[in-house]
Formats: structure tokens, sequence, C-alpha cells
């Protein structure tokens, strides 16, 4: 993917609002998305917010969540930095092993 277009960086409480606006074009459940209760990488456009995944820590273990990338912006490789990113993110916190719940994958 060309990433030169692409910034990546943590989220925010400030970010909230457009974080959850984007979980909400994907159909992703917003109600307990919170900056305060996960970390997130955000991918970002300019100003615009392309791109989210989530980490949400449990001890040494932990939840990889809310994985989004707008339409306009699927198919370029996107999500799979941003999957990079956040396994990077789980390890400099001490996280032995990340779990991923998804409820569109199918069987």
């Amino acid at each position: 993917m060309r990433t030169d277009a692409i910034a990546f960086r943590l989220s925010t409480p400030a970010d909230d609002d457009a974080l959850r606006a984007l979980l909400r074009e994907a159909a992703l459940p917003v109600e307990d998305v919170s900056t305060g209760r996960q970390e997130y990488v955000l991918a970002l456009e300019g100003e615009r917010l392309v791109g989210s995944v989530g980490l949400e820590i449990a001890g040494e273990d932990a939840l990889a969540r809310s994985l989004a990338v707008s339409p306009r912006h699927r198919d370029r490789g996107l999500g799979a930095a941003l999957t990079e990113r956040v396994l990077a993110l789980a390890a400099l916190r001490g996280v032995r092993s990340v779990y991923v719940l998804t409820t569109t994958a199918e069987a």
C-alpha cells in the first residue's frame, strides 16, 4: 500500500466522535468505544480518519477490536498496516496474547 498519503497515530479522547462515525459506517458496535478504556491506532488521510484498530488490555492479554477501513480506502493494504501497528503496540505494552473477536467472519 502507498502509505505516503496516510499518517498513523494513537487516538486521543478528541477522536472519539470521528472514531464512532467510522465504526458505524463499517456496521461495527460503538456503545463501549472510548479512548479512556482502549487505545486506538488511527489512519488519517490529511485530517480525515480513514481507518482504525483498537487494543483493549487485560493483564498480559489483549483484545484487538474495531478494525475498520473506510470503503474508499479498502483493498489497498490499510487493514494489514493497521494490524501490524496494533500488534507492535501490544508488544510495547507487554501483552503476551492478542485475541480477535469478530461478528462478521464466516465460520
